[in-house]
């Protein structure tokens, strides 16, 4: 009995030497799963050290674009109250620039007549000795015209009713008179004025007198797709659209209506 009792012990004591070696070996497994767990944290908490300071100028970057924004929307409150300002003053200044360009043509005389003298056509040039000179005409000014009586190669017989000033010469005085070298735009250059009367809101009526022959056509159309020979109606259709896009700006509004009327051999 005595031996199977220390059989019996000693079975007791080698179970529980292995159990006393695998908690030994648990606890080993436990005391690494620590120290990893240590040094996660360890490095979690440089993590956090590190997030926090990026959080803080984060913050301190917020704070400063907020105040930028707040600088931002003060300018641009301040700006646009500058813009209601400026077109308040232009508005002022256009009703200003119309009352003052029409004193100006009222000044000139509501009703102005020009003259124009066209050059000589190549049949009259042949005619007149193949000299393009009008001899039976002088420009004297930009407003007066002198025609002589009695010029070599002249037909005088239109004039026989003009009154002689003694020295064959009948002297007429226009408002404009322009030559055969002034240019279409030296023309429009002074009816302008008269469109943008009519822009401003004023009644204006140009139209072209004179006999078959004499120009009118010329001057009112031109020649078609000729920029630099273009009359006044095309050159005035480009003035009034091109104002028109320049006063959108200013909040003008325009509605523009056409008719086309030709007076051909009215008695």
């Amino acid at each position: 009995k005595l031996k199977l009792s220390l059989q019996e012990k000693k079975c007791s004591i080698e179970q529980k030497d292995r159990a006393i070696s695998d908690l030994s070996m648990e606890i080993q497994l436990k005391l690494n799963e620590m120290i990893h767990i240590k040094t996660s944290l360890s490095g979690m908490s440089s993590a956090k050290t590190i997030i926090e300071a990026q959080l803080s100028a984060a913050l301190s970057q917020i704070t400063g674009k907020d105040q930028h924004i707040t600088d931002i929307n003060k300018e641009l409150t301040d700006a646009l109250t500058s813009i209601v300002d400026l077109k308040a003053k232009i508005t002022t200044g256009e009703d200003l620039r119309k009352k003052l360009h029409n004193k100006v043509l009222e000044l000139k005389g509501n009703i102005r007549v020009f003259c124009r003298v066209r050059p000589l056509l190549a049949d009259e040039i042949v005619k007149n000795g193949d000299s393009d000179s009008i001899l039976h005409l002088n420009i004297l000014s930009e407003n007066s015209i002198e025609l002589l009586k009695g010029t070599a190669n002249c037909d005088t017989s239109s004039m026989s009713g003009l009154k002689s000033r003694g020295n064959g010469a009948v002297e007429f005085t226009y408002d404009r008179v322009f030559g055969p070298k002034h240019t279409q735009a030296d023309v429009f250059e002074e009816v302008s004025q008269l469109v943008q009367s009519a822009l401003d809101g004023y009644n204006v009526c140009v139209f072209a007198y004179g006999q078959t022959g004499s120009g009118k056509t010329y001057t009112m159309e031109g020649v078609p797709d000729s920029l630099q020979d273009a009359g006044i109606i095309p050159r005035t259709v480009t003035h009034i659209f091109t104002e028109i896009e320049r006063l959108k700006e200013h909040g003008w509004e325009y509605q523009i209506e056409t008719s086309f009327l030709e007076i051909y051999n009215e008695t």
